[in-house]
């Protein structure tokens, strides 16, 4: 056993103190500087940007067989149906304050589905507000107009010779099986340059 005095122990446990505290004070910095890092915002421009210039794809039921507003639509005259030109898609029949009679997208097929007794649309909403108001649940539901002849059966009017003219995004359709079922966008990804 090596005796020591009693200074030198003193003098040693001091040197070891320091150097804890020396090491404390070193981690308590680097804290300091990590939690500072953090503090830090890190800005940087991307050559890219995100833009939602797709059109929304939308599809649903456009007229299902029945009486509306007092004309029975059969199923078997639906499907005889025609389209003369190109189906625009308007807001409430271009009687809309905000939209008045612009065309927000078009129809791009329409599909008699025996099982629904129904005709399927697919169309394209190309306007950005309607898109936006579609995405906020304003117009969930469709009509669809049409120029047609009218046949007398048993006491009904029956519409024949459909001609279909534009279909309308609407809050109360005749309809009220005429509803979007399915909307969908794909994002946009375009080079961004500076202008």
């Amino acid at each position: 056993m090596v005796y020591r005095s009693g200074r030198e122990i003193v003098l040693k446990e001091k040197g070891i103190v320091e150097e804890l505290l020396a090491e404390l004070d070193k981690t308590q910095n680097q804290v300091r500087e990590l939690q500072e890092a953090r503090r830090v915002k890190l800005s940087f421009v991307s050559p890219f940007r995100v833009e939602n210039t797709k059109p929304l794809e939308i599809t649903g039921i456009a007229l299902a067989e029945g009486v509306w507003n007092g004309v029975y639509y059969p199923f078997e005259e639906l499907e005889k149906g025609k389209i003369s030109k190109k189906l625009p898609i308007r807001i409430e029949h271009g009687k809309s304050d905000k939209y008045k009679n612009r065309e927000v997208g078009e129809i791009t097929n329409l599909i008699p589905n025996e099982v629904l007794k129904a005709l399927i649309f697919k169309g394209k909403i190309t306007d950005p507000e309607a898109i936006s108001d579609i995405k906020e649940g304003k117009f969930k539901e469709v009509s669809l107009a049409t120029w047609m002849n009218y046949k007398p059966i048993d006491g009904k009017i029956m519409g024949i010779d459909y001609d279909f003219e534009e279909m309308s995004l609407t809050v109360e359709p005749a309809c009220p099986s005429c509803v979007i079922t399915h909307a969908e966008q794909l994002t946009g990804i375009e080079r961004n340059v500076p202008t």
